[in-house]
């Protein structure tokens, strides 16, 4: 880009990363929230984990990085071979909050939380567990209540006595297949409603997660800390290291819109060097107009 684009480029910002002043995300929270979600965290730290993450993608790969591969002068490297010294575990529990590291893993959450003690031979090691009520509406003075355990990591439901006496259910099931099941099979018999409550949240969690992951790549788009398309690039590392790490389907079409196709193309193809699995050599493709120009180097030779 020249500076005219530049100037353009930065002009098209509205700033929606702001969420303070986002109507459509206020909107969307709000709505949710009136439907019965229990959101954990509170807007100046969803702004605070927006800014946070931006801030360490510009110092996990400061504008030397981008001159480096920029420049045909110089050894090339790509952002993978610099994601390696920086981890998202670092990022979570150095910089973010508890409540903004609890939004990130989106666990299931219920009114009660419980561990126990499973052996493997002569070691023994803690899981938790979630625990919520469903009562039968036979007899509603003195209601018949039953506890439902989950894994809050996967939602997997245990399969114990009451789960099979009472729902006849056996093997892997999530809470949210089994709340498919409560509505359509137990909706005049049971009462659901903490189980209603847990899946709920935890959707509105992930969505939650999403839209702000979404807000921060668009940040480092529009970011006066570098140029557009190096924040593209930032934001493109940002979305493939989440989705790699944390198992998330993160899109980067929003900022693919904002960057032309010539940039966004050799963008993208620097984003995916693979790594030879035997060797742990990366071919490195540096795109330098009409060249390709191929080069293979041992993993300690990027640092």
């Amino acid at each position: 880009m020249n500076c005219i684009e530049t100037k353009k480029f930065y002009e098209q910002d509205k700033k929606e990363y702001e969420i303070e002043n986002n109507t459509a995300f206020l909107a969307w929270l709000r709505s949710a929230i009136k439907d019965g979600y229990y959101c954990p965290i509170d807007i100046v730290e969803l702004q605070n984990l927006i800014d946070s993450i931006v801030s360490w993608y510009e110092l996990k790969y400061p504008e030397r990085t981008f001159i480096e591969m920029e420049c045909p002068d110089l050894r090339t490297i790509t952002v993978d071979d610099i994601s390696d010294d920086l981890t998202i575990e670092q990022l979570l529990y150095h910089y973010l909050s508890d409540n903004q590291i609890g939004l990130i893993n989106c666990k299931y959450g219920a009114r009660e939380y419980g561990e126990r003690v499973v052996k493997h031979g002569l070691k023994a090691k803690t899981e938790s567990l979630i625990f919520m009520r469903v009562a039968k509406k036979d007899n509603p003075v003195r209601p018949v209540c039953f506890k439902i355990a989950a894994d809050p990591v996967t939602g997997k439901v245990e399969i114990n006595e009451d789960v099979e006496s009472y729902l006849n259910l056996d093997g892997n099931i999530s809470l949210d297949d089994l709340l498919v099941i409560l509505e359509t099979k137990f909706a005049d018999k049971l009462d659901f409603e903490e189980v209603k409550e847990t899946v709920y949240d935890h959707s509105c969690n992930v969505e939650l997660r999403h839209r702000i992951l979404e807000l921060a790549a668009l940040k480092m788009v529009y970011s006066r800390n570098t140029t557009p398309q190096r924040g593209y690039k930032r934001a493109c590392a940002f979305i493939k290291e989440f989705n790699h790490n944390l198992g998330l389907t993160l899109s980067t079409s929003k900022i693919d819109a904002l960057i032309k196709p010539e940039f966004r193309i050799t963008l993208a193809d620097l984003l995916t060097n693979p790594r030879d699995d035997k060797t742990g050599k990366r071919i490195s493709l540096f795109r330098d107009g009409k060249r390709v120009i191929t080069q293979r180097f041992k993993k300690g030779d990027a640092k």
